[in-house]
């Protein structure tokens, strides 16, 4: 009970990954905790996903850079058809480097890839835990 990712989930996560290798060991890690899993390559077909869904939707894992738009569009155009959606970044560049270049802000929650699964896993648990942030934040 004390390893990271033990915990198992039932929530539905929403992967945005132009990547088919990065998007597919994702969906099997989150799979495999007991999360549903819906997979999207671009940030359009994330926005036809979770239209045509009536189910929440719990968290938005998504690539800082998608084709058509970034991932921050999609986590705000998101936002606005469903303000309880919680998001985690992810990218190759380093959090400081994206910062810097104002791509991503401070407060984000960032998972560098590559990650291992129990990084994957612990990242996804803690911001699905954590108690909601208001919607101005």
């Amino acid at each position: 009970e004390s390893a990271v990712g033990t915990r198992r989930g039932s929530e539905t996560i929403l992967i945005a990954e132009d990547n088919a290798d990065v998007r597919e060991l994702a969906r099997r890690i989150l799979s495999r905790l007991g999360y549903q899993v819906l997979e999207a390559a671009d940030a359009e077909s994330a926005m036809e996903l979770a239209g045509e869904r009536r189910e929440p939707i719990h968290l938005l894992l998504t690539d800082v850079v998608l084709p058509g738009r970034s991932g921050k569009e999609l986590a705000m155009e998101l936002a606005r058809l469903r303000p309880q959606i919680r998001c985690v970044y992810m990218s190759g560049y380093p959090a400081d480097v994206l910062g810097q270049r104002g791509v991503i802000d401070a407060e984000i929650d960032f998972l560098q890839k590559p990650f291992t699964p129990s990084a994957l896993a612990g990242k996804v648990q803690a911001v699905l835990e954590r108690t909601p942030r208001s919607p101005a934040a």
